[in-house]
């Protein structure tokens, strides 16, 4: 179950990265630049998160 649950906040991420990245090549709003830096965050904090609970699990 955790593995599923990890590999849709992967995919959430990297729709995000390729989002943000298309954003940093206009005029930068701080926005755009909040919500960039704070998906990642959300994604390390919970892929970690994830990755512990596989791991125990093994």
């Amino acid at each position: 179950m955790w593995v599923s649950v990890a590999a849709f906040e992967l995919v959430i991420f990297i729709m995000t990265a390729i989002k943000g990245l298309g954003h940093f090549h206009e005029p930068r709003s701080s926005l755009i630049t909040s919500i960039f830096r704070d998906s990642m965050l959300y994604f390390v904090s919970i892929f970690g998160s994830q990755g512990l609970h596989v791991l125990h699990a093994l």
